[in-house]
Order: C-alpha cells, then structure tokens, then sequence
C-alpha cells in the first residue's frame, strides 16, 4: 500500500484551520483563511505545558516575535492543551518566567 500525502504549494488555498484561542470572546475564533500576513502565517503546533522541549522551543519563538512581524510573518502556538493548562502556559510555570505568547 502506497501512503499518499497532499503537499502544501506555494500560492495554492489554505487548508481549513480554525481554533479557539485565550484571547477570544467567547464563541470568537483563530481562522487561518482569515489572516492576511504580508507573507505568511507561521504556525507552530506543540505538545503542551507538560513539554520542557517545546517551552525551550517557544521560548526562542517569543524572543524573535518582532523579527518575524518585521519580515511580514505571522506566528501562532497551537497545542492540544485544554483552556486551563493553555492559561498557565501564557501566565508562567511555577518560579519561571512567564511564557511566550506568540501573539502581538
């Protein structure tokens, strides 16, 4: 059996993406085919709070936040985490600093 994958393309449509995210209203929602970046939206998927890899790994996204904005990138952190795990991850873990946020 042959796996069979469909790549992302250049210019093509946006897949459907659509979350809820800690700054939303209520019933309000992330819509990838609503941005409009000057170049892209950058999204970075990761395991959630539990994950000292992916808080290094966010930790370094946050400190070039400005970076991508200045080059026309729009970045996102989406993690399968539930609303109150997501909440501690923006306002920091225990005696750490506070978490990145990704979002200006």
């Amino acid at each position: 059996m042959t796996a069979h994958s469909t790549k992302l393309m250049t210019g093509a449509a946006a897949p459907w993406l659509e979350v809820s995210t800690l700054d939303s209203l209520p019933g309000n929602t992330w819509k990838l085919a609503d941005q409009k970046p000057q170049n892209m939206t950058a999204i970075i998927f990761y395991r959630g709070l539990h994950c000292p890899l992916c808080q290094a790994q966010l930790e370094e996204f946050d400190q070039k936040v400005q970076a991508f904005a200045d080059i026309g990138v729009e970045l996102i952190a989406i993690s399968g985490d539930t609303q109150e795990r997501a909440t501690k991850n923006t306002t920091g873990m225990g005696n750490q600093e506070p978490a990145p946020r990704l979002r200006q």
